[in-house]
């Protein structure tokens, strides 16, 4: 059995990759080390491969939320943090010039 087809037969297990911990990672490896399916030191490699598939997993994840929520403010006219920063930079330069002019 390959390294790609335990990380796949991990995943099918419902690991959830993205919620990996590295203890259950660990314990997934020891099993198929038990069972004489994978080496000591592939059951070290597979702890690795799924800790970084669950890594970038996060990060995707992460990202694509992030995106959505972008998406959904701009759907509803909110503005974000960053463009009230903004405004509210410019209402202050314009109070500034507002009380040098008087």
């Amino acid at each position: 059995m390959s390294i790609t087809d335990v990380i796949k037969k991990g995943t099918m297990l419902g690991l959830g990759l993205a919620t990996l911990t590295k203890e259950k990672a660990e314990e997934f490896a020891g099993e198929m080390i038990k069972k004489g399916e994978v080496s000591k030191a592939e059951g070290g490699k597979i702890v690795k491969d799924l800790m970084d598939k669950a890594r970038d997993a996060e990060k995707n994840l992460t990202s694509k939320i992030s995106d959505e929520i972008s998406k959904t403010l701009a759907k509803a006219g909110l503005v974000s943090k960053k463009e009230f920063d903004s405004l509210a930079k410019q209402v202050t330069s314009l109070e500034k010039k507002i009380h040098k002019a008087n």
